[in-house]
């Protein structure tokens, strides 16, 4: 995933590492024909025929919307939208939960859910985490309903036993916090990378924009609609809601406009 060098970003060769890992996963281990559908493994050159499950899809889509965020390529923004609304059709129960196993899988007498996050987070806390972000940056409502549902579902749980629900309980102070969108476009010289990257604020669903060519492709998405770069320097936006601020220019301007 992305997201050990987005935590660090000047290191380009964790995100160049990070990057073909995603391209390896797209182009071996996706179903062909099935917009969005995974497999579950490939060995000596060839895929194999079992299909993925919900933690395959789950962290492949957060990975997707982890590398989308750090620089707004449009391919990557495409197929995690795709990715997370196949996990959605194939693995959310409607109600909050998440089964493991898929409809393409075979059937079970009763099929297990993703509850508990251990040393490694559950697939449904991770599926909603990537649901959460990927629904609010594309506009893709029944995705944030079904993240606020799953957290509905996990919350009063969570709080009796934190301790198995790590991730999870992240999400809901996302929620309970944003969602605080950020727009970082990215046209040249100027603090305000340097200064989003050093602050600390896990509520909000931030993306940088790599030039004014990605600008113009991602201008379908209502997220970047009406927001325009400038040549040669940094440009933020904070959005809460349907509120939006003026262009940011300056560190002080960013750090007042994400503060509570």
């Amino acid at each position: 995933s992305p997201r050990a060098w987005t935590a660090g970003a000047r290191r380009p060769e964790y995100a160049a590492a990070a990057e073909r890992c995603l391209e390896h996963v797209g182009g071996s281990l996706c179903a062909r024909g099935e917009a969005g559908a995974l497999l579950r493994s490939r060995r000596g050159g060839t895929a194999g025929t079992v299909p993925g499950y919900l933690e395959d899809y789950a962290w492949y889509a957060d990975a997707l919307a982890d590398s989308f965020c750090a620089g707004g390529n449009p391919a990557r923004l495409e197929r995690a939208e795709a990715v997370a609304g196949t996990m959605l059709e194939r693995f959310y129960d409607g109600e909050g939960g998440f089964y493991m196993t898929g409809e393409k899988h075979e059937r079970l007498i009763e099929r297990p859910r993703s509850v508990h996050d251990l040393s490694v987070p559950a697939g449904a806390s991770v599926a909603t985490r990537a649901l959460w972000r990927i629904g609010h940056i594309a506009g893709r409502e029944e995705m944030v309903g079904a993240a606020r549902r799953a957290m509905a579902a996990r919350e009063a749980a969570a709080a009796q036993n934190p301790l198995a629900a790590g991730a999870m309980l992240c999400a809901v102070y996302a929620r309970e916090r944003g969602p605080v969108e950020v727009t970082l476009l990215d046209g040249g010289h100027g603090g305000l990378r340097g200064a989003l990257e050093s602050r600390f604020a896990p509520e909000a669903i931030t993306v940088r924009v790599d030039g004014a060519a990605r600008l113009a492709a991602l201008q379908r998405w209502e997220f970047f609609a009406g927001k325009e770069i400038a040549d040669g320097a940094q440009v933020a936006y904070v959005c809460r809601g349907s509120t939006c601020s003026a262009p940011l220019r300056t560190a002080g301007e960013l750090d007042a406009a994400m503060s509570p």
